[in-house]
């Protein structure tokens, strides 16, 4: 080897070291430049590591030789790397996929989280264990779609015991025609996935009993309550959602809003995808400066990815019983002024809409296990619903804070709070950590049926 290829040696690896620092520091930010970076340190370190095979070889023969061996080496060993890659790669998704398909047991949250305890909350709804599997993985499994400015809501399905209209509103067995006709007294209800009904069937949720106890009622004109709820809402998506359907021309007489729970749990006031829909957008424009900042998605769901991600999220949870669940971020008190005027901001913004357009709107304040509930009643004690966690304590100061302003404030004859209606009460009112069991759902329709007859409202 020549005294030059020797003074080589630190020279290349000084190159890759500088190169990857550059990489990785926050003086370069376009895309273009970090993957040129990249793609030198990677260069560097692999020409480095030729250099010192041939320092340690005595007889290595010619320089051009030696690298036109090493580069076919190297070529083969990629090579074959892709297609062992490709194949474990095939192998783990045809696995995933038929573990799946049958072992469906496998792929419901709620049995990993409850176990058996899981089918406790469906006794008196008649629901077999594998009739309950079925409903929560019709529950919980279905993926939602986009919707333009509230990003996203429940999609279009068709099952046993989970139907949803493409309109993206949910089957309550009532015949709802679409449009809805003028002739009808039409109740549109909107709300997060307690309000939806997650982890019942379409008949047991809130806006199902509301359909049946309005319809006990013997009203004037026939009733039809459209569920409008989508998981992971709160007043903010419902109201654009509200004023979309307005711009489309569905005007209900009546617009039920049930809230609380989602609006602590969207602090910021984003909705929940926004920070995947950021690094959407993101990664489209670090495309459009290099073609090859972004390679997609291939990388992010490649199988063997998904197999190493449920391994690691496993051991974690096995190491996460030893500690106590449901920590989280103590919000500020400023924040949680800002969460209630928030609400209260998107309440006076409906008030304004819905008078502009005849329709009466209810708002309801919902109960959640955090307040004004024995926990020790509650059979899925987990995160906000774990006593003395966190995330617990923090729900509960917040709604604290809304029951002082209850009291300090009248909140007008539109507005029903149902934040209390646990008090005192030695029962179990959830099916998992915060969902509402049918009987609740329906005692909480109750309530809303009740004030809508207090307001003559269903005339």
């Amino acid at each position: 080897m020549s005294r030059g290829e020797r003074f080589l040696v630190p020279s290349v690896f000084l190159v890759g070291i500088v190169s990857l620092a550059l990489a990785w520091s926050s003086l370069l930010q376009t895309a273009a430049f970090r993957f040129s970076l990249l793609l030198s340190a990677a260069l560097a370190f692999w020409f480095g590591y030729f250099l010192v095979r041939r320092m340690s070889k005595a007889n290595s023969g010619s320089f051009a030789e030696a690298l036109g061996k090493y580069f076919t080496a190297t070529a083969a060993v990629v090579f074959w790397f892709g297609i062992l890659l490709l194949l474990l790669n095939v192998f783990l998704a045809v696995a995933l996929k038929v573990t799946q398909r049958l072992h469906p047991r496998l792929g419901i949250q709620h049995l990993q989280l409850y176990g058996d305890r899981v089918y406790a909350p469906y006794v008196d709804l008649g629901l077999s264990p594998e009739e309950v599997d079925q409903l929560l993985i019709e529950c919980f499994q279905r993926p939602l779609v986009y919707d333009s400015f509230t990003q996203f809501r429940e999609g279009p399905f068709s099952g046993r015991f989970v139907n949803v209209h493409p309109m993206g509103f949910r089957d309550l067995k009532n015949n709802a025609p679409w449009p809805p006709s003028p002739k009808n007294l039409n109740v549109f209800v909107f709300g997060g996935s307690t309000t939806f009904g997650y982890g019942l069937p379409d008949d047991q949720t809130i806006p199902a009993h509301l359909q049946r106890l309005i319809d006990a009622a013997q009203t004037p004109r026939p009733v039809v309550v459209y569920n409008f709820a989508s998981g992971f809402y709160f007043s903010t998506q419902e109201r654009v959602r509200f004023e979309k359907l307005l711009l489309d021309g569905q005007r209900p007489e009546i617009a039920v809003f049930i809230d609380g729970l989602n609006e602590l749990g969207r602090p910021d006031g984003e909705p929940a995808l926004t920070g995947d829909i950021r690094e959407m957008m993101e990664r489209r424009v670090a495309a459009k400066e290099f073609f090859l900042a972004d390679p997609g998605e291939i990388l992010r769901n490649m199988p063997i990815k998904v197999a190493l991600q449920r391994v690691f999220d496993y051991a974690k949870s096995v190491e996460s019983k030893a500690r106590a669940e449901g920590a989280s971020q103590t919000t500020a008190a400023e924040t949680r002024t800002a969460i209630l005027d928030r609400y209260a901001a998107n309440q006076k913004i409906i008030r304004a809409v819905a008078s502009e357009f005849g329709i009466h709107p209810v708002f309801v304040w919902q109960p959640i296990p955090s307040y004004g509930y024995d926990l020790s009643y509650h059979q899925f004690q987990k995160g906000s619903s774990l006593p003395g966690s966190p995330t617990q304590r923090e729900f509960e100061a917040i709604y604290r804070e809304m029951a002082r302003r209850i009291k300090s404030t009248s909140p007008g004859p539109d507005f029903l709070y149902l934040a209390d209606v646990q008090e005192g009460r030695r029962e179990s009112f959830y099916l998992d950590e915060v969902h509402y069991t049918a009987a609740f759902g329906n005692e909480i329709a109750r309530y809303i049926v009740g004030h809508m007859r207090q307001r003559n409202l269903l005339r």
